[in-house]
Parts: C-alpha cells; sequence; structure tokens
C-alpha cells in the first residue's frame, strides 16, 4: 500500500510542481519570440529541475542533513542515471528526424523516470513513519 501512495503522491507532486513551475518560466521567458526545439529544452529543464530539487528536499529530510556534504554516501551516483535521462531528453528534443511517435514514447519514459525517482524517496520517507 505505501508503494501504491508513494506513486500517487510522487506523480501528483511532479505534476502540480511542474505546471505551476512551467507557467512561471513562461511568464518569464517571450514566447512568440521561442521556437519549438527552444520551448521544448526550456519545458525539459523545468521538470528536471523540479525533480532534482525534489529528490534534493527529500534526502536532505531523511538524513537531516546537505545530501552534498558527503559525496561519498551514494547521493552522486544515484543522479547519474537523471542526468543521462536529461541528455536523453535534450538529444531527442534536437533530433529533427525522428518520427512523431518515436518522441512521444522518449516523452513518456522521460517523465516515467523523473516519477519513479521521486516516487523511491516518497516510499523512504513514508517507510521511516
Amino acid at each position: 500500500m505505501k508503494k501504491f501512495l508513494s506513486l500517487v503522491i510522487a506523480a501528483a507532486v511532479y505534476v502540480i510542481l511542474g505546471l505551476i513551475s512551467w507557467n512561471i518560466v513562461c511568464s518569464i521567458i517571450d514566447l512568440p519570440s521561442k521556437t519549438l526545439i527552444e520551448l521544448a529544452d526550456y519545458r525539459l529543464w523545468t521538470y528536471s529541475g523540479i525533480t532534482f530539487a525534489l529528490i534534493y528536499l527529500l534526502q536532505y529530510i531523511l538524513e537531516g542533513r546537505d545530501p552534498f556534504d558527503n559525496i561519498g554516501n551514494g547521493y552522486f551516483l544515484f543522479l547519474i542515471p537523471l542526468i543521462l535521462n536529461v541528455v536523453i531528453g535534450l538529444f531527442v528534443n534536437h533530433w529533427e528526424g525522428a518520427w512523431q511517435s518515436v518522441n512521444i514514447i522518449f516523452t513518456i519514459i522521460y517523465n516515467v523516470i523523473n516519477i519513479a525517482y521521486i516516487t523511491i524517496y516518497v516510499y523512504f520517507i513514508l517507510d521511516k513513519k
């Protein structure tokens, strides 16, 4: 039950914070002057930033200290797949010959990976209680 609850909480937080953050980004940038690829990059960085910030805050809650104080605790190694997720997302955004269905599949995979990362940390918090 905790795993399902963790997934629901992570997905809800990811979507809500993502929409709020994306609206803030859209209000800051000049939308008509941007291309679709630039907008996709902004959106990718926004949602990646949300995932990173949530993982950082949840790790801070779990351990009660800054996760970057001791890089050897494995936190940095856990971020490597998240960084690869962003790199693959950027590659797909700039892949001009890709079919639309391929872009949709990679977008879904990108968001599922982000939600999975957040779910893991939410589960650890719920498991401690």
